[in-house]
């Protein structure tokens, strides 16, 4: 069984793929220019790019069940010596964007992913502790675990647009 370091870079060329296929509404705003942008400045669509870092995460297909999107967002609260973690990092602004996908059982392709909007998840304060299901490790470490579905009702999923 390949360590999860080796499951990311196996699947990173499937994972590279899939993000640039992802559509374009997922990265930009466009907009109708207001009349005096079309006057004074000659345009008719405004595209405005959401820039930032893209946080990418693969886990295997055991992490969650034989259907689309069933499974957590995982992350992890707390180490055993008190480092930072991806919660820390997140709600200090770490990424724009969380990209999650889940291997097939060979893992030779994806099984399905999903694109978190990081910046929604702090405007509704979603790292809020109290909302994760905690679980502690056997190390001193703690997990946060959060359903998919619930992200998507909280609005934080930008893709797919709709649950499936």
């Amino acid at each position: 069984m390949t360590t999860g370091w080796e499951l990311s870079q196996k699947m990173m060329p499937l994972i590279r793929k899939t993000i640039a296929e992802l559509p374009a509404g997922c990265f930009l705003d466009i907009e109708t220019a207001t009349a005096e942008k079309d006057m004074h400045e000659a345009t008719d669509l405004i595209l405005r790019f959401m820039g930032g870092d893209m946080a990418v995460r693969v886990r295997r297909f055991k992490c969650g069940g034989d259907e689309k999107l069933a499974f957590d967002w995982s992350i992890r609260f707390r180490t055993r010596h008190g480092n930072k973690t991806e919660i820390h990092k997140f709600r200090e602004g770490f990424a724009r964007w969380y990209f999650i996908a889940r291997a097939n059982e060979d893992e030779t392709s994806l099984f399905d992913y999903c694109l978190i909007d990081l910046d929604k998840c702090r405007a509704s304060n979603l790292f809020r502790e109290e909302l994760w299901e905690i679980n502690p490790n056997n190390d001193g470490s703690a997990g946060g675990y959060m359903s998919i579905q619930k992200v998507y009702e909280l609005g934080c999923l930008l893709w797919p647009k709709e649950f499936i």
